[in-house]
Formats: structure tokens, sequence, C-alpha cells
């Protein structure tokens, strides 16, 4: 997307502002968009570049997770709707399984990340034209919520609402549903109906 020459100067200057300090590289990219950032001529050619490295990251290192589990225990939420206590339910929260992550960004990257997988995928395709470049209607400055999820080493990459978005990223702080706003309330059918979830655990404030 950016070139060979282009990706090379930001490798150098990534190297030059955070210098390897030991022999494992595996987590060597964390902060390449922070790179990117300082970069005023990719910056500003390329704003949406920082959050699309981002994402790239976050699959990265979902990618490298143990396997993770998404079997949910109806039950207890069950014993948690029957219960006398009607509060019991406020104090829980939703827990989200470690390989998940949620971008939340002022351009559209998911889609352009999607397109970017797309093309990569379609190499017998002609090379892109005025009439037929997929890049030309893409509205990148559309601010999207994007989730990655490793599901049996499947990275998951959607874009989502930014309601679904707060929901998950509330109950990775562990709060208590009775602290989140009704819009993010009105989310909660979709943790189990999209399996984000694998637990449901009380609160330690709650």
């Amino acid at each position: 997307m950016i070139g060979h020459d282009c990706f090379v100067q930001l490798a150098r200057l990534h190297i030059l502002h955070s210098p390897l300090s030991e022999g494992d590289v595996s987590m060597y990219g964390e902060g390449f968009h922070v790179t990117i950032a300082k970069s005023p001529t990719v910056n500003k050619a390329l704003p949406y570049l920082i959050d699309l490295a981002q994402l790239e990251w976050y699959r990265d290192i979902a990618s490298r997770m143990p396997i993770q589990q998404h079997q949910f225990p109806l039950e207890k939420l069950q014993q948690l709707q029957n219960s006398n206590d009607l509060d019991a339910f406020g104090r829980h929260y939703f827990h989200i399984p470690d390989a998940t992550y949620v971008l939340n960004s002022p351009y559209n990257v998911g889609a352009l990340w999607q397109l970017v997988q797309n093309e990569m995928l379609e190499t017998t395709q002609t090379t892109p034209s005025a009439n037929n470049d997929p890049f030309a209607e893409l509205d990148i400055n559309q601010p999207q919520t994007i989730l990655i999820q490793q599901r049996n080493r499947y990275i998951f990459t959607q874009g989502i609402s930014a309601q679904l978005g707060a929901l998950l990223i509330h109950c990775q702080q562990q709060k208590p549903l009775n602290q989140a706003s009704d819009e993010m309330l009105a989310q909660l059918p979709y943790l189990l109906q999209y399996q984000l979830v694998n637990d449901i655990l009380e609160a330690n404030d709650g």
C-alpha cells in the first residue's frame, strides 16, 4: 500500500527511535504505529495508516496467544436471571476472552484492511483502473470500530457498532453491568449471539 521504499524508511525510523533491547523480535512491532505518527510526511499523506498498523498489530498479537475458549456457561446466566436478588445481574460483567481487541478509529480502516486482503487473494485480477478500482468507492473518512478476536486460531476481524465496542471495553475493564450506559446495555444480546464472551463473573466493585 505504501510501497517498498516508504516501508523501509519507516522501518529504519522505528529502529532509530525504538532500538531492539533483546534477542526476541516477536514483540518488536508493538509501537510501529507510534513510529508512523512521528513521520509528518507519511502521516499527512496517509493519516489512516497509524490505525491500520495498530489493527495489524492486534491481529498479530491475537494470532500468537493461546487458543481461546468461547463456550459460554448459560446455566450461570439463567441462575442470575432467576435469582431472588434483583440486583445480582447488575453486579456482574461478561468475561471477554484475552485475545480480544477493540480499535476505535476516525477512519474506515476495517473496510480498507478487508479490501487489501481481497486484492491480495485475487491474484488473477487485472490491474485496477478508474472504472474497477474498489478503493475508489471507499469512504476512508468514515469512523469505524473494529473487533479483533482469536477464535480457534482464526483471527476474526469485523466492524462493529461503537456502542458494542464500548460494552466490550467496559467488560474488559471488569466493570459491573449496572455501571454501563443504556446504549451499551442494548448491545448485550450481541455478546452471546456473536459468541464474544466465555463467562459471567461478579465484579469486585459491584
